[in-house]
């Protein structure tokens, strides 16, 4: 990313000749600059300025889970309500973590999900055990 600017604000001081209605106008121009230059600053965070979402939620496999299959039961549905303003994309699984040993899962895991009614529903994760609790960072986007 490019450096930013050592000067962030407009002072009234540098600009002797100017008329008076400048003053109001340095105010709000000073007030915009430093937002973007507060954000732009290392301040960029995901859920405040890109059209994306991280959601952390957990929950607990059922205990017939392991014979189940993305297109049967065993697995509950887990509810999201769509943070975005449009329906979603993609829902990605950022990393999952296995809360009864305390370990990530690094097999290769998939999530399958549907959006309805202003809800996205993780219908499978698949790679989980019967019976234990488990913690999914997701990215929605």
């Amino acid at each position: 990313m490019a450096k930013l600017p050592t000067i962030n604000t407009l002072r009234r001081e540098d600009m002797p000749d100017a008329p008076d209605w400048v003053t109001p106008l340095l105010t709000q121009l000073n007030s915009f600059m430093g937002s973007v230059y507060y954000a732009l600053d290392k301040d960029i965070t995901v859920n405040e300025n890109l059209a994306m979402y991280a959601k952390q939620i957990k929950f607990t496999t059922r205990s017939d889970y392991t014979t189940a299959t993305p297109t049967e039961d065993g697995f509950e549905t887990q509810k999201i309500y769509n943070p975005l303003k449009s329906k979603p994309l993609g829902v990605h699984l950022v990393k999952i973590v296995d809360l009864t040993s305390y370990t990530i899962i690094t097999d290769p895991v998939s999530i399958f999900w549907d959006y309805l009614d202003g809800y996205i529903n993780i219908k499978y994760v698949t790679g989980l055990t019967n019976s234990n609790k488990y913690e999914l960072n997701l990215l929605i986007m």
